[in-house]
């Protein structure tokens, strides 16, 4: 231990961290030290669902916009005399009327959340005469509505045109919108609703395999001699004339080897129940299998004159 040096009142000195002088002064060399920490502010607006929505999540557009329409028509004849009140079926311009609304609540809806901001410079969005936000390109005169991918009406307007194509595919169904609106991220949003589509799943679907193929009985795999399984069927009726003119009629037996695949062909003048009973009768001397064809058929039915 070196001498002159009070270990134990060194160490009490630096134990004692509260009797030293601190300062918080802020100078460019301890900023330079600090760490930099980020924050992000993320802020949402959402809408609470109406009865619009609600009835527009129930229902196809088409009934939609009708219901919207006669709506419309009561409350305008309510507030006309009765000789200029509206009667009879919707128009067109009425109909056009509904879907103008809803695009334009479509839009209101999509500058709250701030989708509009977003393309506004992409796609050019410019205000035209009914109010309507339209992607101005270089087109002269073809100037599709902008419409938000993810608002209901713009899921229930691929809908109809899926609908209306008769459950096109992408392609048709992304063509069929794009003539009056321009929807991003389209071809996404045409592949979620065919994929929703039951008449479209039940055409793709696929079909259970067909079971493989038993078996053949031991008929027709085994056998020492030919003809030991036989086969019969019958061909007619062939009719023929006899000596004196007179118009008879006859048929032809089929005989066929179930093994060795050999036929024997035979006429028989009698009916065919009187040729299957003589060949299945047990006195006759023949040996093996008789396979008949349709037993009901031949037994026990009387032939008709011709």
């Amino acid at each position: 231990m070196s001498p002159g040096i009070d270990f134990d009142r060194n160490t009490m000195l630096l134990t004692q961290t509260a009797h030293f002088e601190t300062s918080d002064f802020e100078s460019l060399e301890t900023n330079a030290e600090a760490k930099v920490t980020k924050g992000i502010l993320a802020t949402a607006i959402t809408r609470d669902d109406d009865r619009m929505d609600k009835l527009l999540e129930a229902h196809g557009l088409r009934k939609v916009t009708r219901i919207g329409a006669r709506v419309r028509r009561f409350v305008n004849n309510s507030k006309c005399p009765i000789s200029e009140r509206e009667t009879g079926p919707l128009k067109t311009a009425e109909i056009r009327d509904q879907y103008l609304w809803w695009t334009k609540r479509a839009q209101q809806d999509a500058a709250i959340n701030g989708e509009i901001e977003k393309s506004k410079v992409q796609l050019n969005l410019q205000l035209n005469g009914e109010g309507v936000l339209e992607c101005r390109g270089r087109i002269d005169g073809d100037y599709p509505i902008f419409l938000p991918q993810d608002h209901l009406f713009t899921r229930k307007l691929v809908e109809q045109a899926h609908l209306t194509t008769l459950h096109g595919g992408v392609a048709m169904t992304m063509a069929k919108i794009r003539d009056h609106y321009w929807v991003p991220k389209l071809r996404q949003l045409v592949k979620r609703v065919r994929s929703d589509c039951w008449d479209c799943k039940r055409l793709r679907v696929q079909s259970y395999e067909n079971p493989p193929p038993g078996n053949l009985p031991t008929t027709r795999t085994q056998g020492t001699t030919p003809f030991e399984v036989l086969g019969v069927d019958f061909a007619g009726l062939i009719r023929y004339q006899t000596k004196g003119k007179t118009s008879k009629k006859a048929y032809l037996v089929l005989y066929g080897c179930s093994v060795t695949r050999a036929e024997r062909k035979t006429a028989y003048s009698k009916g065919r129940s009187s040729i299957y009973t003589h060949l299945s009768c047990p006195s006759k001397k023949r040996t093996g299998n008789l396979i008949p064809p349709l037993p009901p058929s031949f037994l026990g039915q009387k032939e008709t004159q011709p």
